[in-house]
């Protein structure tokens, strides 16, 4: 029965797909109608089918083991390390996350937390716990393992003592006994937030050997971090940067660290969105040193949050999905549209690429002059980027990761070791069990093909056909393009010469879920468990699931209607200042002052009445 819907679902989306597009492609701006991709042209497979040499193997084709920082992409052999510290000042109002909430709400002061004899008893438990882990990784291995990565994440690892991320490296891969070694050029990777470490703590890590930061910034608006619940502020992230600046300095006008920023939060607005990535890449605030690295995540409600109480909507089904609050005196923030999300992910992708950022990821950006024209090059043609190391180790085709603490997920020889979310329950687990409990997913070769489709098809570098072809055969690959078909069709998504299927940016991107999803569907895999495990495996790779607008088929007139009548003027104008495929036409620029000229030199002075 599921099967047969999809395939009537798969007729009817054909068919609405093209009277779509005949109606709006006059427009600079389209959206792709989401739908079932399941029913395509034989014709079509074939012709795709025919482009791939099935005989390639993967030994023919090179794949760097490591690399020098800045780093090259497509790492098959890297191994990385992964450490939760999960304290936090307190619980996020979007936040299901693995922590332990320690601050000071009265002084918001998380300094004088970590001087209290409760926190560090329990510090002492936890890292104590850490050790064991450590420990424990001998019996898994005969001989020392090589790093290209480590990376403390949590919570907020900036919380943890100075003297406790000291004997964690200590452990892990600086004595004769330490399971680990590192590579001479490995990066080492510290979650910081501001307001949370001073310029001492910043050149102890130093010393410690920690060379990159991902700095959670989040948002630069006041009124939007208080209302995500965060604790600090416009000025605490001012000071961080001057912070980084003077310990890590830069090349050129960029460090080597990454900020985090949240798209779609309550109370963001299309112009403010525009305001913060301008800030970042040419403002004041960020002046001192730019990031070479960005991660963009668009928020999603989680079940059981305080945004869940306050903007979900429980269906019958037991899923959350956003109401649409507006603000009121005294109420919670407005929650950005399905559509104003949609624009906001695609601006980013456009104004950043014009700032020399490669779009590498669905939700990472990472700064690569050289690499932005790169259209169908082939894996060996990329330059290097200054991409997160650690995470190419999660998105490489044979990456593996241990990861050690609170709720963390190791991946080692395709067994992934889950670990128990409650400090109590963590604590009791490290006691009683040995390395390698709790797996909970084989190391079979179909059982690893929905991650792998899942992690590659999220890059800029695709999936290698070739490669999966030598591992799962022919069939699977004809599967995989059969999926594919409606996004290949509709320039969603590209078949390279080098047989590599890659995601546009950043029409493809946006969809991506559902693109992967139908490849699922194609290939069997989307059973009620199957979809489970995509949504349970995704914030494995980002923090929050990239959220898009979905238009039931039935809705679909209707939906675009209203899009275009209400929301074109604003849209159109703000995708329009960064997208390089739209030539100049008037004199006329952005109101958003981003100095890139606007076809729509008629809707200036509209969208300049509607700002905020």
């Amino acid at each position: 029965m599921y099967r047969k819907r999809l395939e009537l679902r798969g007729r009817v989306a054909v068919v609405i797909t093209i009277f779509v597009l005949l109606q709006f492609k006059h427009f600079s701006v389209s959206f792709v109608p989401v739908c079932s991709f399941h029913t395509v042209r034989q014709d079509h497979l074939r012709s795709f089918s025919s482009r791939i040499n099935l005989q390639q193997t993967i030994e023919d084709r090179i794949y760097p083991c490591s690399s020098s920082s800045p780093n090259q992409s497509d790492q098959r052999c890297s191994t990385g390390l992964y450490f939760h510290i999960p304290y936090c000042r307190q619980r996020c109002r979007y936040c299901d996350f693995a922590i332990v909430p320690i601050g000071n709400a009265a002084t918001n002061d998380p300094l004088s937390s970590r001087r209290t004899v409760g926190f560090e008893q329990m510090n002492d438990r936890y890292i104590n716990a850490l050790l064991a882990e450590i420990r424990q990784t001998p019996l898994t291995s005969s001989r020392k393992i090589p790093l290209q990565s480590i990376y403390f994440g949590g919570g907020t690892p900036s919380l943890a003592p100075i003297k406790s991320i000291a004997t964690i490296l200590q452990c892990a891969c600086r004595t004769a006994d330490a399971p680990f070694v590192l590579d001479p050029d490995a990066e080492i990777t510290m979650e910081m937030d501001p307001g949370t470490f001073d310029l001492s703590q910043l050149q102890a890590l130093k010393e410690l050997g920690v060379n990159r930061i991902s700095l959670g910034v989040q948002s630069l608006d006041d009124a939007i971090l208080e209302g995500m619940g965060r604790f600090h502020r416009r000025q605490d992230i001012g000071q961080a940067i001057c912070d980084i600046a003077k310990v890590f300095g830069g090349t050129g006008d960029v460090a080597n660290y990454s900020i985090d920023l949240i798209s779609g939060a309550p109370g963001l607005t299309l112009a403010k969105w525009v305001d913060t990535l301008q800030e970042v890449t040419c403002g004041d605030l960020f002046a001192p040193v730019r990031p070479n690295h960005i991660s963009i995540y668009d928020l999603q409600i989680e079940v059981g949050t305080v945004f869940d109480k306050i903007y979900g909507n429980r269906q019958d089904d037991g899923n959350s999905s956003p109401k649409r609050k507006v603000d009121e005196k005294g109420g919670p923030l407005r929650l950005p549209t399905e559509e104003e999300c949609a624009f906001m992910y695609k601006y980013a992708a456009g104004y950043l690429r014009a700032k020399s950022f490669e779009h590498y990821e669905v939700s990472s950006y990472a700064y690569a002059p050289t690499n932005i024209n790169r259209k169908d090059a082939s894996d060996n043609q990329i330059k290097p980027s200054w991409r997160s190391r650690h995470n190419q180790i999660y998105w490489d085709y044979e990456g593996s990761w241990y990861a050690m603490g609170l709720g963390a997920t190791s991946f080692v020889n395709r067994n992934l070791v889950a670990r128990p979310r409650t400090m109590s329950d963590y604590l009791e687990w490290v006691e009683k069990e040995t390395n390698g409990a709790n797996v909970v997913k084989s190391n079979d070769a179909d059982d690893f093909l929905p991650d792998l489709l899942l992690k590659r098809l999220r890059t800029s570098d695709g999936l290698d056909l070739g490669w999966v072809e030598q591992q799962y055969g022919d069939d699977v690959v004809k599967g995989v393009l059969k999926g594919a078909q409606l996004g290949l069709e509709l320039e969603l998504a590209t078949l390279t010469e080098a047989h590599v299927l890659r995601l546009q940016d950043p029409d493809g991107f946006l969809y991506s879920n559902f693109i992967i999803s139908s490849i699922f569907a194609e290939l069997g895999l989307a059973d009620d468990e199957s979809q489970k495990d995509f949504y349970v495996f995704e914030p494995l790779l980002t923090r929050f699931v990239l959220r898009v607008a979905v238009y039931r088929i039935s809705q679909i007139g209707l939906k675009f209607k209203r899009l275009f009548e209400e929301n074109f003027v604003d849209s159109a104008l703000f995708y329009a200042c960064c997208n390089s495929s739209i030539p100049p036409s008037s004199d006329h620029k952005c109101y958003c002052n981003c100095q890139a000229p606007t076809p729509f030199p008629h809707l200036s002075q509209a969208a300049s009445k509607s700002a905020p």
